[in-house]
């Protein structure tokens, strides 16, 4: 039988190989379009506040942003929205300490219609302000949602109604007056506080490169940029040195070094408070208005509560 020319052996290796490796393509594409997708909770974060009291839960995330986040209408829980949601932290082992706003944390959903991330409060109609921050050092694809849940607010005390006054004796012929109307009482409705977002801080090296900053500063910038904390500090404090005459270079590296400080004792924010905001302080004096004031303030918060 006739089967026509044969494929020689060497082209035929060269086909299959070609077509194992279109395979592997293909399946590589679809692992990384589900991947990108996916959201892995790697820690939780739970610590006490006082002045004023409250409790803060920073979540640590590797991979997309929640889709949409918020208080649940019954003003009982804070619900997270993710496309796909993993976890090895075991949620239900979570113990709040005493006196915390925090309830429990539990995670439902299904493939199709997404997963949810549920943050029960320990107190209905409790307030909560949330902030999204960068990892600590930053890297590609972390991040922190940091969410400070403060107790209901208690309306204040409703005054008691004054007795009624008895209506006077008249005369037989005459109709007695009829009683005074007694005043009700009137209650006071209070807004929870509103949720506060602030977005990720933008690059240095970005807004050094539109603003037209010298070489020295922009290399003070990339190296906070890349997380290399303890070299931005000496490059910021060197050009500081130099007595800038630029007002938003004098401000830019004012921040810088602000920043760079406080990531280099994040982790002993009581014992560095002091040099904390006073490093924020000189920056906001000398641009109150710049893109990296925000951050200054929510910092120079965080300092003082610790």
């Amino acid at each position: 039988m006739n089967l026509g020319n044969p494929i020689p052996r060497r082209q035929f290796s060269r086909r299959l190989r070609l077509v194992a490796v279109v395979c592997m393509l293909v399946v590589f594409s679809n692992n990384g379009s589900a991947s990108a997708a996916t959201t892995d909770l790697q820690k939780v974060h739970i610590q006490n506040r006082r002045k004023p009291t409250f409790t803060q839960v920073v979540l640590f995330f590797k991979g997309s942003r929640p889709v949409r986040h918020g208080a649940s209408p019954n003003g009982e829980e804070y619900t997270f929205d993710f496309r796909h949601l993993t976890t090895i932290v075991k949620l239900d082992q979570i113990v709040p300490q005493p006196g915390s706003t925090v309830g429990a944390f539990t995670i439902t959903g299904d493939p199709d219609k997404g997963s949810q991330l549920h943050l029960r409060y320990s107190q209905p109609q409790s307030g909560a302000k949330l902030m999204v921050l960068p990892a600590t050092p930053p890297r590609a694809g972390f991040y922190r949602l940091a969410l400070n849940i403060f107790p209901p607010i208690s309306p204040p005390p409703q005054p008691s109604a004054p007795p009624p006054t008895p209506a006077p004796e008249a005369p037989p012929p005459t109709t007695p007056p009829p009683a005074p109307a007694v005043p009700t009482s009137t209650s006071v409705e209070l807004e929870a506080p509103p949720s506060v977002e602030y977005g990720p801080q933008p690059s240095k090296e970005e807004e050094g490169l539109r603003a037209g900053f010298s070489e020295a500063l922009q290399q003070a910038n990339r190296a906070y940029d890349q997380g290399d904390y303890p070299k931005a500090y000496e490059l910021y404090e060197q050009f500081l040195n130099t007595l800038p005459q630029r007002k938003d270079e004098l401000a830019a590296a004012r921040y810088g070094l602000a920043d760079s400080y406080f990531a280099l004792n994040e982790a002993q924010l009581a014992d560095n408070a002091v040099a904390i905001l006073s490093n924020y302080s000189m920056a906001l004096k000398v641009d109150p208005a710049a893109s990296s004031a925000p951050w200054a303030m929510v910092r120079s918060g965080l300092a003082l509560q610790a």
